[in-house]
């Protein structure tokens, strides 16, 4: 393993700043009307969704050994595409099959690779999430199904 590689709070922090951004921006057109305030809402979750992806992508291209699956598989047409734009490929294919799973795994996924924290049972386990971050993860994928209606 590589010890020269790093990963920059700047980075991370201009992926989240630019997300506060486009809150607040959202958050001041919001008003009266419903159904400009349920595609706001809808435009709120798709700029989380991709600051969640922007995140994890960020650190599996210095560290793709966090990616969560034991193992990879990539087609052969990926093949040439990976030799020519390196492990990135392989990460988004990766990335875009967490993303199928909803917001909760997504979360939890984000939680393992930049935290180093799970989902577990026993909350005594210092990788384990708290019952308080179990809850939020829970009322966010309760919110996430409410944009899929």
């Amino acid at each position: 393993m590589n010890s020269n590689r790093k990963i920059y709070a700047d980075g991370l922090l201009e992926i989240t700043g630019d997300f506060l951004e486009q809150l607040s921006l959202i958050e001041k057109k919001i008003g009266e009307d419903y159904l400009i305030n349920k595609g706001l809402f809808l435009m709120m979750y798709s700029y989380f969704e991709e600051t969640v992806r922007e995140m994890m992508s960020e650190v599996l291209l210095v560290f793709p050994e966090k990616l969560p699956k034991k193992t990879c598989t990539i087609t052969r047409d990926q093949l040439g595409i990976v030799a020519k734009d390196g492990h990135k490929t392989i990460i988004e294919t990766e990335l875009y099959s967490i993303f199928m799973k909803g917001v909760r795994v997504q979360l939890e996924n984000l939680l393992k690779i930049l935290l180093n924290k799970e989902y577990k049972k026993n909350i005594s386990d210092k990788n384990a999430i708290s019952d308080k971050t179990k809850e939020t993860l829970q009322k966010l994928e309760e919110i996430s199904l409410l944009c899929q209606c």
